[in-house]
C-alpha cells in the first residue's frame, strides 16, 4: 500500500512539471496571437493608406473635373460670332446712329452737322478696344473726320451755341448746308459700302451697322430735299 502511494506521488511530481510547460506553451500562443494582432494592426494602418491614396486619386478626378468646368466657362465667355464681334456692342452701335441721329432732325439744320458729329464720335466710342470692330470703326472714323472738317471750315461764329438738355451744338452758316450735305452724304456711302464689303468677308455683323448708316442716309436726303424746296418757294 505504501509503495502504490509512493509510486502515485512520483508520477505526479514527473506530470507537474509538463503540465506547466503545457500552459507556458499555452500562453505563448496566446502571445503569437497577440503578434498576430499587432501584425493585423500594422497591415490594417497599411490599408487605411492605401485608402488615403484612393482618396488621393479621387482628387484628380477632381481637379480633371474642374478643368472641364473651367472649359465651359470659357466657353460662356466666348459667346459670340466666330470673328469675336458681339451682338451687345453692335446693338448699341445701331441704336446710337439710329436714335441720335434721328433726334438731330429736331435742330434747325445750321445746328445738324455738330450733332451728327456728336453721334458718330459716340457710336466709335462704343467700340473702342475692340479689335474684332477696328474695320467698322474705322468706316465710321470716316463721317466723323468729315463732321468735323465741316463743322470747323463752315462755323458761324456769330451764332449762338445751341442748348439741348446737357449738350451743346455749333452752328454752320445757312448758306453752307446744302454743300455740307451733300459732302456728308458722300462720306456716308463711302462708310457704308466699307461695311458691307468687311460683312462679305465674315463680319457679318456690320450689316447692321451699314443698315443704320443708310438710315442716316435716308434722313439726310430727306432734310436736303426739304431745303431744296423751301428754296425753290423762295424763288417763285
Amino acid at each position: 500500500m505504501k509503495i502504490l502511494t509512493l509510486f502515485l506521488i512520483l508520477s505526479l511530481a514527473l506530470a507537474l512539471p509538463a503540465l506547466a510547460q503545457g500552459n507556458d506553451g499555452n500562453g505563448g500562443n496566446g502571445g503569437g496571437g497577440g503578434n498576430g494582432g499587432d501584425a493585423g494592426g500594422d497591415n490594417g494602418g497599411t490599408g487605411g493608406t492605401g485608402g488615403t491614396g484612393g482618396t488621393g486619386g479621387s482628387g484628380g478626378s477632381g481637379g480633371a473635373g474642374g478643368n472641364a468646368s473651367g472649359g465651359g466657362t470659357g466657353g460662356v465667355f466666348g459667346t459670340g460670332s466666330a470673328t469675336g464681334t458681339s451682338g451687345r456692342v453692335t446693338r448699341a452701335v445701331t441704336r446710337t446712329l439710329n436714335r441720335d441721329f434721328r433726334n438731330c432732325q429736331r435742330l434747325s439744320p445750321v445746328y445738324r452737322f455738330d450733332c451728327y458729329l456728336r453721334t458718330y464720335k459716340l457710336a466709335i466710342d462704343q467700340m473702342a478696344g475692340l479689335p474684332a470692330y477696328r474695320p467698322a470703326k474705322q468706316a465710321l472714323e470716316g463721317v466723323e473726320e468729315t463732321l468735323q472738317r465741316i463743322v470747323a471750315r463752315d462755323a458761324d461764329r456769330s451764332a449762338p451755341r445751341k442748348n439741348v438738355g446737357f449738350q451743346s451744338y455749333r452752328a454752320i452758316t445757312a448758306a453752307a448746308v446744302p454743300g455740307a450735305k451733300r459732302e456728308l452724304n458722300r462720306a456716308l456711302e463711302e462708310a457704308e459700302t466699307k461695311l458691307l464689303r468687311s460683312a462679305k468677308q465674315g463680319n457679318t455683323q456690320f450689316a447692321s451697322i451699314a443698315e443704320a448708316v443708310n438710315s442716316n442716309k435716308v434722313l439726310l436726303r430727306s432734310a436736303l430735299l426739304e431745303i431744296s424746296g423751301r428754296v425753290l418757294a423762295m424763288l417763285n
